[in-house]
Formats: structure tokens, sequence, C-alpha cells
């Protein structure tokens, strides 16, 4: 999860950057903050036990997956109202002013099953091998062009 949540805050960082350079321009840049899309990379990863742990170790809306409509609603309302940032679900919205807090409570759920998590990770790399264990060609492409 390091390098995922490594790449979110780069994302972040550069959409917040990109909008004050371009804003002369007359273009704005929104950023999208979802929980879990009920996409094919969520679902494929589901393959894999560590992540599987991972999503079952998330407490309460934490762990649930949405519709992708409800991201797509998302975006086009952020467009519309060329909103600096927009939301999926509504929640995640109210959860942004307290990223402090949340931090620390995704980091005691995630305490209690890290352990778990990187012994399941081991076991599939050594019964399938480093490529195969992790997430398939056609989804990790997927996800590199936004399409996860």
């Amino acid at each position: 999860m390091a390098p995922y949540g490594a790449s979110k805050a780069g994302i972040e960082a550069l959409a917040t950057t990109l909008r004050v350079e371009v804003a002369h321009h007359g273009v704005d840049v929104g950023i999208a903050y979802f929980s879990w899309l009920a996409t094919d990379l969520v679902s494929e990863a589901e393959d894999h036990p560590a992540f599987a742990r991972m999503r079952a170790g998330l407490s309460g809306p934490f762990g649930k997956t949405y519709p992708v409509a409800d991201g797509a609603e998302a975006i086009l309302r952020g467009i519309e109202r060329r909103s600096r940032r927009f939301f999926t679900p509504g929640w995640v919205a109210w959860l942004q002013r307290f990223r402090g807090l949340l931090g620390k409570t995704a980091d005691r759920d995630m305490l209690k099953v890290a352990p778990e998590i990187e012994r399941l990770s081991a076991e599939e790399v050594a019964r399938r091998g480093l490529e195969e264990a992790s997430l398939s060609d056609r989804t990790r492409t997927r996800a590199l062009h936004g399409g996860g």
C-alpha cells in the first residue's frame, strides 16, 4: 500500500500546484476523492489474499465498495461546478476535513492486520512467483491509464 499511498499524495500535490500554474489561462483543476469504487482493479485485486484481508480489516464504510456510476456522477458535478474537490460517497468530504484524525484511525485498523497481510503476500509470492502474484498486466495497464 505504500507505493499506492505515495502516488495518491503525489497526484494531489500535482493537481494543487497545477491549479495555480494554469489559473491565469482560465483553467481550473479539480481533485476527485473516492472511497472504493467497484472497478475491475478492485474486484480483481480481491483475488489476492493480502488485499482481500486488508479490505476485510477496514471498519464500517471504509471497507464498502461503491458503484462506479457514483464516481462518474461526482466527476460530472465537479466539472460542471468547476469544483476544486469532489467526493464519492458524500461522507468522504466530511472525512477530508478531519484527515489528521482519520490517519490515526486507519493506522489503528491497519496495525491490527499488517502482520497477516505481510504473511499472506509472502505466501502468494512463494506460491505464484512475484509477477503472477502482482496484479494482472491488463489490470496494471488500466490502472496506469486511469481506467482502474
